[in-house]
Protein backbone atom coordinates (compact mmCIF):
# COMPACT_ATOMS: atom_id res chain seq x y z
CA UNK A 1 0.00 0.00 0.00
CA UNK A 2 1.77 3.20 -0.87
CA UNK A 3 2.39 5.72 2.07
CA UNK A 4 -0.50 8.25 1.20
CA UNK A 5 -3.43 5.50 1.04
CA UNK A 6 -1.57 3.91 4.35
CA UNK A 7 -1.73 7.04 6.68
CA UNK A 8 -5.45 7.79 5.44
CA UNK A 9 -6.40 4.37 6.19
CA UNK A 10 -4.84 5.15 9.81
CA UNK A 11 -6.09 8.46 9.95
CA UNK A 12 -9.88 7.03 8.95
CA UNK A 13 -9.34 4.26 12.06
CA UNK A 14 -8.43 7.31 14.25
CA UNK A 15 -11.25 9.53 13.46
CA UNK A 16 -13.70 6.36 13.87
CA UNK A 17 -12.37 5.78 17.01
CA UNK A 18 -11.84 9.03 18.54
CA UNK A 19 -13.71 11.68 16.22
CA UNK A 20 -11.98 15.14 14.62
CA UNK A 21 -11.31 16.82 17.66
CA UNK A 22 -9.26 13.46 19.18
CA UNK A 23 -7.39 13.09 16.05
CA UNK A 24 -3.67 13.65 16.34
CA UNK A 25 -1.28 13.56 14.01
CA UNK A 26 1.12 11.14 16.58
CA UNK A 27 -1.77 8.72 16.69
CA UNK A 28 -2.08 8.80 12.72
CA UNK A 29 2.08 8.06 12.48
CA UNK A 30 2.01 5.63 14.92
CA UNK A 31 -0.87 3.59 13.41
CA UNK A 32 0.27 3.91 9.86
CA UNK A 33 4.50 3.04 11.24
CA UNK A 34 5.56 6.41 10.21
CA UNK A 35 7.27 9.22 12.26
CA UNK A 36 4.94 12.44 12.82
CA UNK A 37 6.99 14.67 10.95
CA UNK A 38 7.06 11.95 7.89
CA UNK A 39 3.42 13.03 7.35
CA UNK A 40 4.35 16.02 5.96
CA UNK A 41 5.94 14.67 3.00
CA UNK A 42 2.28 13.48 1.87
CA UNK A 43 -0.22 16.18 3.71
CA UNK A 44 0.14 19.72 4.83
CA UNK A 45 -0.96 18.78 8.60
CA UNK A 46 -3.96 17.40 10.18
CA UNK A 47 -6.81 19.77 8.34
CA UNK A 48 -5.30 18.11 4.94
CA UNK A 49 -5.62 14.38 5.98
CA UNK A 50 -8.96 15.26 7.23
CA UNK A 51 -10.16 17.45 4.13
CA UNK A 52 -8.55 14.28 2.10
CA UNK A 53 -10.46 11.68 4.28
CA UNK A 54 -13.88 13.71 3.46
CA UNK A 55 -13.11 14.13 -0.01
CA UNK A 56 -12.48 10.56 -0.21
CA UNK A 57 -15.74 9.34 1.48
CA UNK A 58 -17.80 11.84 -1.01
CA UNK A 59 -15.78 10.75 -4.00
CA UNK A 60 -17.15 6.67 -3.20
CA UNK A 61 -20.62 8.46 -2.49
CA UNK A 62 -20.91 10.77 -5.46
CA UNK A 63 -19.58 7.48 -7.42
CA UNK A 64 -22.34 5.28 -5.85
CA UNK A 65 -24.97 7.94 -6.51
CA UNK A 66 -24.35 8.78 -10.55
CA UNK A 67 -24.19 4.83 -10.85
CA UNK A 68 -27.69 4.64 -9.52
CA UNK A 69 -28.78 6.89 -12.33
CA UNK A 70 -26.96 6.53 -14.70
CA UNK A 71 -29.00 6.01 -18.26
CA UNK A 72 -32.32 7.53 -16.70
CA UNK A 73 -33.29 11.05 -18.75
CA UNK A 74 -35.95 11.75 -16.39
CA UNK A 75 -34.54 13.65 -13.46
CA UNK A 76 -37.69 12.81 -12.03
CA UNK A 77 -37.13 8.81 -12.36
CA UNK A 78 -33.81 9.84 -10.59
CA UNK A 79 -34.77 10.50 -7.09
CA UNK A 80 -36.01 7.38 -6.03
CA UNK A 81 -32.28 5.79 -7.34
CA UNK A 82 -30.61 8.00 -6.07
CA UNK A 83 -31.94 7.76 -2.09
CA UNK A 84 -31.41 3.83 -2.21
CA UNK A 85 -28.19 4.29 -3.42
CA UNK A 86 -27.37 7.28 -0.48
CA UNK A 87 -29.55 3.73 1.77
CA UNK A 88 -26.96 1.28 0.29
CA UNK A 89 -23.93 3.32 0.63
CA UNK A 90 -24.20 3.78 4.05
CA UNK A 91 -24.80 0.05 4.60
CA UNK A 92 -22.05 -1.16 2.23
CA UNK A 93 -19.41 1.41 2.83
CA UNK A 94 -20.08 1.93 6.86
CA UNK A 95 -16.84 3.80 7.88
CA UNK A 96 -17.18 6.16 4.78
CA UNK A 97 -20.67 7.15 5.64
CA UNK A 98 -19.08 7.38 9.34
CA UNK A 99 -16.59 9.51 8.35
CA UNK A 100 -18.85 11.55 6.13
CA UNK A 101 -22.12 12.36 8.39
CA UNK A 102 -20.56 11.83 11.76
CA UNK A 103 -17.17 12.27 12.37
CA UNK A 104 -16.44 15.20 10.26
CA UNK A 105 -17.76 18.73 10.46
CA UNK A 106 -20.16 19.79 7.08
CA UNK A 107 -18.14 22.42 5.07
CA UNK A 108 -21.95 23.62 3.88
CA UNK A 109 -22.73 26.25 6.56
CA UNK A 110 -26.39 26.48 5.64
CA UNK A 111 -29.11 26.05 3.30
CA UNK A 112 -28.27 29.30 1.98
CA UNK A 113 -25.13 28.38 0.87
CA UNK A 114 -24.78 26.46 -2.59
CA UNK A 115 -23.30 22.72 -2.79
CA UNK A 116 -19.53 22.16 -3.09
CA UNK A 117 -19.55 21.60 -7.46
CA UNK A 118 -18.59 18.19 -7.69
CA UNK A 119 -20.01 17.30 -4.03
CA UNK A 120 -22.56 14.38 -3.66
CA UNK A 121 -24.59 17.18 -2.56
CA UNK A 122 -24.62 19.37 -5.19
CA UNK A 123 -25.76 16.18 -8.23
CA UNK A 124 -28.96 15.85 -5.64
CA UNK A 125 -29.71 19.01 -6.02
CA UNK A 126 -28.54 19.60 -9.36
CA UNK A 127 -30.88 16.45 -9.80
CA UNK A 128 -34.04 17.65 -7.67
CA UNK A 129 -33.78 21.05 -9.25
CA UNK A 130 -33.84 19.31 -12.83
CA UNK A 131 -36.75 17.00 -11.47
CA UNK A 132 -38.76 20.42 -10.08
CA UNK A 133 -38.41 21.07 -13.48
CA UNK A 134 -39.88 18.76 -15.70
CA UNK A 135 -43.00 18.86 -13.17
CA UNK A 136 -43.58 22.74 -13.70
CA UNK A 137 -42.58 23.02 -9.96
CA UNK A 138 -40.87 26.48 -8.49
CA UNK A 139 -37.24 26.54 -8.07
CA UNK A 140 -37.31 28.09 -5.05
CA UNK A 141 -38.74 24.59 -3.50
CA UNK A 142 -35.03 22.59 -4.79
CA UNK A 143 -33.69 23.56 -1.07
CA UNK A 144 -36.73 21.78 0.45
CA UNK A 145 -37.11 18.54 -1.47
CA UNK A 146 -33.55 18.08 -1.83
CA UNK A 147 -33.33 18.61 2.22
CA UNK A 148 -36.41 16.18 2.48
CA UNK A 149 -35.30 13.47 0.34
CA UNK A 150 -31.58 13.62 1.77
CA UNK A 151 -33.49 13.71 5.49
CA UNK A 152 -35.92 10.89 4.54
CA UNK A 153 -32.49 8.55 3.23
CA UNK A 154 -30.43 9.73 6.36
CA UNK A 155 -33.16 8.81 8.71
CA UNK A 156 -33.33 5.34 6.88
CA UNK A 157 -29.17 4.58 6.52
CA UNK A 158 -28.70 5.53 10.07
CA UNK A 159 -31.24 2.88 11.95
CA UNK A 160 -30.91 0.81 9.21
CA UNK A 161 -27.28 0.49 10.30
CA UNK A 162 -27.45 0.86 13.80
CA UNK A 163 -31.55 -0.18 15.87
CA UNK A 164 -33.02 -1.72 12.89
CA UNK A 165 -29.40 -3.66 11.07
CA UNK A 166 -31.88 -6.25 9.79
CA UNK A 167 -34.24 -4.22 7.55
CA UNK A 168 -34.47 -4.38 4.25
CA UNK A 169 -33.32 -0.93 3.37
CA UNK A 170 -33.71 -1.02 -0.18
CA UNK A 171 -37.48 -2.44 0.31
CA UNK A 172 -37.75 0.30 3.41
CA UNK A 173 -36.14 3.59 1.38
CA UNK A 174 -38.73 2.34 -2.07
CA UNK A 175 -41.49 2.36 0.37
CA UNK A 176 -40.97 5.54 2.08
CA UNK A 177 -39.30 7.70 -0.41
CA UNK A 178 -41.90 6.87 -3.36
CA UNK A 179 -44.52 8.55 -2.10
CA UNK A 180 -42.64 11.44 -0.47
CA UNK A 181 -41.13 12.15 -4.27
CA UNK A 182 -44.48 11.81 -5.50
CA UNK A 183 -46.25 14.67 -3.38
CA UNK A 184 -43.53 16.55 -4.02
CA UNK A 185 -43.17 16.52 -7.92
CA UNK A 186 -46.73 16.78 -7.95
Amino acid sequence: MEPRARILEAAQAELLENGADGLSLRAVARRAGYSPASLYEHFDGRDAILQALADEADAALRGRLEAAIAGKRRAALMLLPLGCAYVEFAQREPAAFQVLFHRLPSRRRSPEEAPRPGSSAELLHRTVAAALAEAGRPAREVETVALGLWSLAHGLAVLGTSHLAGLDLRAAATAILKPAIRGWLS
